[in-house]
């Protein structure tokens, strides 16, 4: 009867006749089972009843049927397990949204998975309750709880079997970014778009999926492969007709678009996103309008913005959101404050987002937050204290770095750890193995025993002499295994142990150029003298290419040389903000991967500083198409050719570099004499600088074709 009545309810469309032949089945069933006394029978009457209720949207009777089945259950040990399913079914009825409705579903969730984990361990049915309460968790931002659950699912879903994994991939990627572990995440989300591809997903879990990865890209600062993940994202959101994930994933795609400064993409994107959302969709308004507002910050439309921030207000005194949106919303409200120098709002709209800080503990966002203060204590002249939130702000930044350095380290040693009790297994198998052997030996001669007692004691003290012998052969070798064992592993830590304290050099003397920036930073807000400034704003270009070099240095892996394209891009990056010349001069790269030793690297980046600097300052004379040239390529014989030209006015017709007193030509003239190069200076269409160099072999690094060692 009670699976009859589950098949009227599971029937499409919401016929009343079928709700009421299900009642009936379920009145009759636990009328039945209540003069039997049949506890099981009674419970799942309840049970069925209340599923009836709630498909009628009797949400009050149908959670007092399940409470009245929770009880049956709970009263006999036996039916526990029913219990579970009870629970499950009552945390369906509460919500996500509210505070209490989400505790009360966690807590709910918790009773279920801990009674299935007693009446029914390593089953499917735990294993899909401990995903959502991972779910849950993730939802109350409780990382470590989430993180904990999920693993838990995952290593019994693996036990089963289980193949189609993307969607657990795909949270436990997502929850690992939020507490730090970026790179695990991104290892599981790529694990999740595996299984998609192999399965041919392309549900809502497949949006999911995009718009998380790009979130990680995100955090890792790798922004194209941002754009990428979340335009991915929002495809699959259309072709699913899923409003809610077009209007978060538009929300994430203009925070992208924002990353790379293509505000008018950002723009474009968010406006489409608002004319298809609804009064009911506050969440994703505000959270759209909050880019919306970042957006025209970027565009320096400060009128825009603060329409947007006016709405924003409104709607958020009316309405519970989560911390995530109120941060990204203080953050935002704060810059475009800063911008209109109305600093009091924004120390207000600072102080928010700390007092969301102090109660979430995230690192990335405390990080954010500092370096606000950093900006608007700048703006007000207070170098002092400035310069203290810098350094909160560069802590919370390198311990944030520090946190994820230490996780891979312990990631490494538990994989060395499970190699080597593999190997420890199968030594043993091998032993068991070679014992079998010999027992079959010894019984091989015990049946030739009876040819008589002397050939049998003769090949028993032969193979007991042998079977000795073999046993201090492998001690030896086991002693000598474990002496080899000992010195690698010690060589190992001796290995580590340099690697941090070369990263720690580079780390601290990073630090303090970047201090002393800071402080020049500071020193030229007091400066009205325009000569001035421009020698201080020189000093800290020549800082910063310097600064570059230890920063790549203790980031990477490689500690003794850096690559140059990257070096190269990061510092024409620098120089491009710091003049405000991003539409004004066009930049191009021709640049091969090479790896440089880091003595020729500093006076390399410090010539480069020089150069183009001066491209800018001179080259240029109300010119529509400027073009700077930079090409770093490897020629025959270990030798680097390294040009920097531009399309401007050129040199004077009676520049002599031998004779030329300018403070930017001798350094670089003594830079190149410094790393042994070989200089030309010359005019063609522009200035054209061409340097020779040989490149140095960095320790650890293969050997160029024809290099000798």
């Amino acid at each position: 009867m009670l699976g009859s009545a589950q098949l009227l309810i599971d029937r499409p469309g919401e016929i009343k006749a079928n709700f009421n032949l299900a009642e009936k089945y379920g009145r009759h069933a636990l009328a039945l089972s209540t003069n039997l006394s049949y506890q099981k029978g009674i419970g799942q009457s309840f049970f069925t009843l209340s599923k009836i209720s709630k498909a009628r949207k009797d949400i009050r009777s149908g959670s007092d049927y399940l409470m009245k089945s929770i009880n049956v259950f709970r009263a006999d040990s036996s039916l526990r397990e029913f219990e579970a399913d009870a629970d499950i079914e009552l945390a369906n009825y509460y919500g996500i949204n509210e505070a209490g409705d989400l505790a009360n579903k966690i807590r709910l969730y918790e009773q279920a998975a801990n009674l299935l984990a007693l009446k029914l361990p390593n089953s499917l049915k735990l294993a899909d309750a401990l995903k959502y309460l991972g779910d849950l968790y993730n939802v109350k931002e409780d990382n470590e709880k989430s993180i904990s659950s999920l693993q838990k699912a995952l290593k019994i879903y693996k036990s089963l079997k289980y193949d189609k994994l993307q969607d657990i991939y795909c949270l436990l990627g997502a929850v690992l970014n939020r507490n730090g572990a970026s790179r695990e995440g991104l290892r599981y989300l790529q694990l999740a778009e595996k299984d998609a591809v192999r399965y041919r997903d392309s549900s809502s879990t497949v949006t999911t999926m995009y718009n998380r990865m790009g979130n990680i890209y995100n955090s890792l600062n790798q922004y194209k492969q941002t754009n990428k993940a979340f335009e991915k994202s929002i495809i699959y959101a259309r072709k699913n007709h899923d409003k809610d994930a077009v209007l978060m994933v538009s929300a994430n795609l203009g925070w992208s678009y924002l990353r790379v400064n293509k505000s008018e993409k950002a723009v474009r994107v968010i406006k489409e996103a608002l004319l298809s959302a609804n009064r009911k969709d506050t969440a994703h308004i505000i959270n759209l309008n909050t880019t919306l507002m970042e957006a025209y910050i970027q565009r320096h439309d400060l009128a825009n913005a603060s329409k947007c921030n006016a709405s924003i207000k409104d709607m958020i005194r009316q309405f519970y959101l989560y911390d995530f949106l109120l941060i990204n919303y203080h953050h935002a409200a704060a810059k475009l404050y800063l911008k209109l120098r109305d600093f009091t709002n924004c120390q207000s709209q600072i102080n928010a987002t700390k007092t969301i800080t102090n109660r979430s503990s995230n690192i990335r966002d405390m990080a954010a937050a500092e370096k606000l203060q950093y900006q608007l204590d700048s703006a007000r002249s207070r170098p002092w204290e400035a310069l203290k939130h810098l350094n909160l702000f560069m802590h919370l930044n390198d311990s944030l770095n520090t946190r994820n350095h230490d996780r891979e380290i312990n990631q490494l040693q538990i994989a060395y750890e499970s190699e080597k009790k593999d190997l420890d297994i199968s030594s043993l198998k091998q032993r068991a193995s070679l014992r079998e052997k010999i027992l079959i030996s010894e019984k091989a001669a015990r049946n030739f025993s009876m040819a008589g007692m002397a050939l049998f004691l003769i090949l028993t003290l032969l193979l007991f002499s042998r079977y000795r012998l073999k046993q201090k052969t492998n001690r030896e070798l086991q002693i000598k295994q474990n002496a080899i064992n000992g010195q690698n592993l010690s060589l190992k830590h001796l290995l580590n142990e340099r690697d941090w304290l070369i990263k720690e050099v580079h780390h601290r003397v990073k630090n303090n150029l970047q201090i002393i920036i800071s402080l020049l930073d500071s020193q030229s807000s007091y400066l009205l003298d325009e000569n001035a400034l421009v020698v201080l704003r020189e000093s800290r270009h020549r800082m910063h290419s310097i600064s570059l070099v230890h920063q790549k240095l203790y980031q990477d892996e490689n500690l003794t040389g850096i690559n140059i394209k990257d070096y190269i891009s990061e510092l024409i990056g620098f120089l491009k903000d710091s003049f405000g010349i991003e539409k004004k001069i066009r930049f191009e790269l021709d640049v091969e991967p090479l790896l440089f030793d880091v003595s020729q690297v500093v006076p390399l980046g410090l010539i480069l500083n020089e150069a183009v600097t001066n491209s800018i300052k001179y080259a240029f004379q109300n010119q529509s198409e400027c073009v700077i040239s930079i090409a770093v390529r490897a020629t025959t014989d270990n030798f680097v050719e390294i040009s920097i030209a531009d399309n401007g006015c050129g040199l004077p017709p009676d520049f002599d570099i031998d004779s030329c007193s300018s403070l930017g030509m001798n350094l670089i003239k003594g830079l190149t004499a410094q790393i042994q190069g070989k200089l030309s200076v010359f005019s063609a269409n522009g200035m054209h600088i061409c340097i020779q160099v040989e490149r140095l072999r960095t320790l650890g690094s293969k050997p160029a074709p024809g290099y000798e060692i």
